[in-house]
């Protein structure tokens, strides 16, 4: 029996009932009864954590100083991969330790604050013509990464996943939902919500 994604069902399920609809309303034909029909929910949402010392043996992989850079920022900052490669030196204010971006996914400007890590990464990078730290492609980006898991034998994680992680450690930290989402640019809180895996472990040292 084949069987396919929730995903593709409902991409297949939506050509069905198009072409019924515009067998009715088009091109005039009559149905003595169209079903009633539910779109398959689809669950998308990823939990995948570094684990203890993966993103050090992936690093180690990685050639290319800027992906590096990159991948360090993500999970420093909870950016996504676009946003990053967006910054340029005359958008951070190195004295309140933020970065003022306007360039982003959901074309809502937001200051993000910085780690001391984060800033010691921009001041360690060349910065190229119109003060761009980065001149590689998006797409390079996700593939370097990518070949650097399977050299490393990390499975199933995406680079991405650096932002979840990032996402996740702010929590960890303490910060409220409200604060995280100001650095992390979501404005649907239950979206929020997908991004958060707290580590039991990690909670029960806080409960002593």
């Amino acid at each position: 029996m084949l069987t396919v994604s929730s995903a593709a069902a409902k991409i297949e399920l939506g050509i069905v009932l198009r072409t019924l609809k515009l067998t009715t309303s088009e091109w005039g034909y009559k149905l003595v009864d169209t079903p009633s029909v539910e779109y398959p929910k689809i669950n998308n949402a990823r939990t995948r954590r570094l684990a203890e010392g993966e993103i050090e043996k992936i690093l180690n992989y990685i050639s290319n100083p800027q992906t590096i850079t990159i991948a360090q920022s993500a999970i420093e900052t909870a950016m996504r991969r676009n946003e990053i490669l967006n910054i340029c030196s005359s958008l951070i204010d190195w004295s309140k330790h933020t970065l003022n971006m306007s360039n982003t996914k959901t074309y809502a400007a937001r200051t993000i604050p910085l780690t001391n890590k984060a800033i010691s990464l921009f001041h360690s990078m060349t910065v190229y013509s119109g003060g761009n730290y980065f001149s590689i492609k998006a797409d390079s980006v996700s593939q370097a990464f990518k070949r650097a898991c399977d050299k490393a034998d990390v499975t199933n994680l995406r680079f991405h996943d650096l932002r979840h992680e990032a996402t996740t450690r702010f929590f960890e930290m303490g910060l409220n939902v409200m604060e995280v989402a100001t650095i992390t640019g979501h404005k649907d809180l239950k979206m929020l919500q997908r991004y958060t895996h707290l580590r039991a472990e990690d909670l029960a040292k806080k409960l002593g």
